[in-house]
């Protein structure tokens, strides 16, 4: 596991460069520098600069090589967010409300309706489609698309380790596992399915979390918390709003740093369980976005059963692998 061995926070006053980038900013130096100092040091010879001032060259040209490094190391993590240090104690405040918010958790409804408007934008493909959202703690999902007389498209429904995809207009349906390298191919990488409930609602999935740095956000009055969360892919980072006690955005990363996804909360409701009315993601490398509005209804009561979908008869079944 990376980076959360027995961490609760760890403080830094130095710099307002986040933790993620300064350890990709070093990656980069330990790597590149031995090979900028060989070719520095060949240059520095009689015969390429005067001899008197040949070290000292050397030396102006190391710093400045620093420098560019720097200035190439901040730039590749252009993606990652900004964040200002601040005082222990504000720390230590922002860190106790963050956990309030998790313990609070546990008061959301186990179970979830909702009308929905989905926008995807890739660079093959853009559309949207409306439909019902239907989901249950940990992982059940049941999504029906409909056209505009409110007959069904598609209908995609998971338990977390299953899915089954159906193709109406074409009588086909697809189903495998979530594991699968079919399924995986589409996901978001870092996504886990089987905690797919919490990403709907905004919030973090139940087991071990480790805080390993707060900070102030550059702009607005969210801070920023850089967590691990039991898992040996990498860290998250989330934009946390003490005042409403919700997740702003939640920034998937890699083991190297790097980012493998962006998520947006906004216009959050009341109550003891705030539930986002709009999701935004967004996917590395213009590899796409998806928006999500959500109109959500009372409180349902679900059951596993409710989430499994008979084919219809002369609809062929793939098995996808």
């Amino acid at each position: 596991m990376m980076f959360c061995r027995g961490l609760s926070t760890i403080h830094s006053d130095i710099s307002p460069i986040h933790p993620i980038m300064l350890r990709h900013l070093l990656r980069c130096l330990l790597t590149a520098l031995p090979r900028l100092l060989r070719r520095l040091l060949a240059r520095s010879s009689p015969g390429w600069a005067p001899r008197t001032y040949g070290a000292m060259y050397s030396i102006a040209k190391i710093g400045s090589v620093f420098c560019c490094l720097a200035f190439l190391g901040m730039a590749a993590c252009a993606g990652l967010p900004v964040s200002l240090s601040i005082p222990e104690e504000e720390k230590e405040e922002i860190i106790t409300l963050f956990q309030d918010m998790v313990q609070r958790q546990k008061e959301c409804q186990c179970c979830l309706d909702a009308d929905v408007d989905i926008t995807l934008k890739t660079i093959i493909r853009s559309g949207s489609i409306n439909g019902f959202l239907q989901t249950m703690a940990p992982s059940f999902v049941k999504f029906v698309g409909i056209n505009p007389l409110g007959q069904p498209l598609v209908i995609f429904t998971s338990d977390g380790e299953a899915f089954l995809y159906i193709d109406v207009a074409g009588s086909r349906a697809y189903e495998g596992k979530v594991q699968s390298k079919s399924y995986l191919k589409y996901a978001p990488a870092g996504f886990e399915p089987e905690y797919l409930y919490y990403w709907l609602i905004g919030r973090l999935k139940p087991g071990p979390l480790h805080i390993l740095s707060v900070s102030k956000a550059e702009k607005g009055d969210g801070f920023w918390l850089s967590l691990c969360c039991g898992s040996d892919a990498g860290e998250s980072l989330v934009l946390f709003d003490r005042e409403k006690k919700v997740l702003l955005q939640h920034i998937l990363l890699n083991s190297d740093g790097n980012k493998l996804a962006d998520v947006r909360y906004e216009e959050y409701s009341e109550g003891a369980c705030p539930l986002p009315r709009r999701i935004a993601l967004t996917l590395p490398g213009n590899n796409g976005s998806l928006s999500i509005k959500l109109s959500w209804e009372a409180a349902a009561r679900f059951t596993a059963a409710d989430f499994e979908v008979k084919l219809p008869p002369g609809f062929e079944k793939v098995v996808v692998q």
